[in-house]
């Protein structure tokens, strides 16, 4: 009986290096029969005469048809007479990098493509085959009451704690810890911490499990990048609490006009902090039509729930006019206008500002607006002058614009 209960002789020391060299034998065959099969693509293009021309005949194809949209993008986005040497200028630089897009994703998109998927794969499959590994050894060393689960108690604890917490702090952080649990999203953290955690072990360890210095080496880099990883979390996420809260009262009050008044506020005040950001030698300045454009998006949501008055109408025509609507920027400032307060003289010398910044811009994009319109005209009309088989590009941009 007490023969049964003698501790088994410790079992052989183990490799941790094998989940890398497993994954780094896997992308090597990937690899490999990567350029197998483009070897084979060009025997077969020297043996068979009619795979050859089919494969030109559709290389050729292909360069036509961009071509071809390339000569549309041209005859599309000409300028519209009357025009100057700065519209023919903005129309060189349209087709330039049109022209250089299409050739890039042609020659280099693919094959970038195809990079990433690699190094996705073998990143997730290192992930994997770390923690299989590991929970492999521990059932292993459990088996045989091993010597190295009692040296490395402190790094394998070590590692789930940082793991469940990290977890725990990101999904909270995500949620500003007032929402509902999520599991599901907990759930992939945790096994997306204990994966990485894994893979730093293995990376850290290799063959030196019974070394206390791998072990303590590994504990210092699992609390460290486990700190690193939670700051930046809570870095990342604490500048959107003001915006997780707008947002969250909105799906809470659906029909309350004063919460979509906020949100829209808080949009509005982003889009003129970016505004006058000046950027730097390496960064152009942000753009904040992103964020009018969701702001005004907001305001005649408002407006439908029964939002209104001059300050509403005004905001709208101020964002309007910053995202390039002109014909909303005319009527929502002739709305404000309509709604000018009764204790204002519209005639008085002494106008305020915002009703006179009302009617100069609605002068001023009275005056530019016929020009737009023949532009836009002009253009829609030769977009659906084009054949069928081109006009369907022009379309999914035009969705994309819009």
């Amino acid at each position: 009986m007490g023969d049964h209960f003698q501790k088994r002789p410790d079992a052989p020391p183990l490799d941790f290096s094998w989940p890398y060299r497993v994954a780094e034998f896997l992308a090597e065959w990937l690899r490999d029969r990567w350029h197998d099969l483009c070897w084979w693509f060009g025997i077969g293009l020297a043996r068979f005469p009619l795979v050859r021309r089919v494969l030109s005949g559709l290389m050729w194809s292909c360069l036509a048809y961009i071509g071809l949209i390339l000569i549309c993008v041209s005859y599309v986005y000409f300028p519209v007479s009357p025009y100057g040497l700065w519209d023919i200028l903005a129309w060189v630089a349209t087709v330039a990098i049109v022209t250089f897009v299409s050739v890039y994703t042609l020659y280099a998109g693919g094959y970038l493509f195809l990079s990433l998927c690699l190094l996705l794969f073998s990143i997730g499959v290192y992930f994997t085959l770390s923690l299989s590994f590991i929970c492999w050894a521990l059932a292993r060393a459990a088996r045989h009451h091993s010597e190295w689960l009692r040296r490395c108690r402190t790094a394998l604890v070590t590692g789930l704690l940082a793991s469940l917490v990290l977890a725990t702090f990101v999904e909270g952080s995500d949620r500003f810890w007032d929402g509902p649990f999520d599991i599901r999203n907990w759930t992939k953290l945790f096994l997306l911490s204990i994966s990485a955690w894994a893979t730093l072990f293995c990376g850290l360890v290799r063959d030196r499990a019974n070394d206390p210095a791998a072990l303590r080496r590994a504990v210092t880099w699992t609390l460290v990048l486990a700190i690193g990883f939670g700051l930046l979390a809570f870095w990342s996420t604490s500048g959107q609490k003001a915006e997780y809260l707008l947002h969250r009262n909105v799906v809470e009050h659906p029909k309350d006009a004063g919460v979509w008044l906020d949100l829209a506020s808080h949009y509005h005040d982003e889009g003129d902090r970016l505004a006058a950001e000046p950027g730097d030698e390496d960064h152009s300045p942000p753009d904040p039509t992103p964020s009018y454009k969701r702001a005004l998006q907001y305001l005649n949501r408002a407006v439908s729930l029964g939002a209104g008055g001059f300050d509403v109408n005004f905001e709208r025509a101020q964002l309007a006019n910053e995202v390039g609507e002109r014909e909303e920027a005319i009527s929502f400032g002739k709305l404000a206008l309509g709604q000018v307060p009764p204790s204002i003289d519209a005639s008085s010398p002494e106008m305020p500002d915002r009703v006179q910044w009302l009617r100069g811009m609605i002068a001023r994009n009275s005056a530019a607006l016929p020009a737009m319109q023949e532009h836009q005209s002009v253009r829609r009309q030769r977009r659906e002058s084009l054949p069928q088989s081109v006009r369907w590009v022009f379309d999914l941009i035009q969705v994309f614009q819009e």
